[in-house]
């Protein structure tokens, strides 16, 4: 299926946005988790709670087997949703401006931003890593859209070649 019919019924993925620079072009590629902030934070309150059950009924009972089991078993259930808290914002953001497009890839506490030179940056949709999103500019290339479908990758890839397009045909003094 070419790409203008598999994007006929797909919203476009940018969103204009202004920055200090002026407009600029703005795609997001965020990790969309299942539960929302408030159901995450029920769910773990009900684990510690269960937790200190256990651990109650590890020292006042002789059941120190049972107990113990069910106090790792709710142990485990909470770094689950540790990771799954640090992990719940991780993003890719693209952002093109006239003269640069910058990449930000935000993963748990850390985050790394790379620039690019409009001139000379390449987009390519890579096969070889499922179909994630490859920004390339000479040594330094950087793969986003993790958090995407694969029509969607597609999709953006589309949209930010098209705008690269139109931003090294236009003339900068």
């Amino acid at each position: 299926m070419p790409l203008d019919a598999m994007s006929a019924n797909l919203a476009p993925l940018a969103q204009l946005v202004h920055t200090e620079d002026g407009a600029a072009l703005r795609w997001d590629a965020c990790h969309r988790p299942a539960l929302t902030p408030r159901q995450a934070t029920a769910a773990l309150t009900a684990c510690v709670a269960s937790g200190g059950t256990c651990a109650a009924a590890a020292w006042c009972l002789a059941e120190v087997a049972v107990a113990g089991g069910l106090l790792a078993g709710t142990g485990l259930t909470i770094a689950a949703f540790v990771h799954y808290a640090r992990h719940a914002c991780d993003r890719d953001v693209i952002t093109l401006s006239r003269s640069h497009l910058e990449v930000e890839r935000c993963r748990g506490p850390r985050s790394t931003r790379e620039a690019f030179d409009v001139d000379w940056v390449r987009i390519e949709c890579d096969e070889i890593t499922s179909g994630l999103v490859r920004v390339s500019q000479r040594e330094a290339t950087v793969t986003v859209g993790r958090y995407l479908t694969r029509t969607s990758r597609r999709v953006m890839a589309w949209e930010i070649r098209k705008a690269l397009g139109y931003c090294r045909s236009q003339v900068r003094w």
